[in-house]
């Protein structure tokens, strides 16, 4: 069996859309710094979670994995590709507001 990452998304649990990106998105490292954006993945939430229930939200990550397949039915090899499978991942978040003043 061979399962390939294609899609990684996050749906935040505060109302605003879900975001998607290609592949399996960078793993961590402390290394990037602590505000750093992903190099390929970076999602902004623009809404804060005060107010909400424990003032915070139930996000979803959710990974799609293309699986293929190889074997031997007792005389010749055979292969194959299942449907696209789903691995989702739940845990609350709390997503601060920053309010700043611009002037001039």
């Amino acid at each position: 069996h061979t399962a390939t990452p294609t899609q990684l998304s996050l749906d935040p649990g505060t109302g605003e859309p879900i975001s998607s990106c290609p592949g399996p998105g960078t793993p961590y490292s402390r290394a990037f710094g602590l505000h750093a954006a992903s190099p390929d993945c970076d999602v902004v939430l623009t809404h804060s979670t005060a107010g909400r229930p424990g003032e915070q939200a139930r996000a979803t990550w959710a990974i799609t994995w293309t699986v293929s397949w190889r074997g031997f039915d007792g005389t010749a090899p055979v292969a194959g590709t299942l449907p696209p499978m789903t691995s989702r991942a739940t845990t609350e978040l709390a997503v601060a507001e920053a309010q700043s003043v611009t002037t001039g």
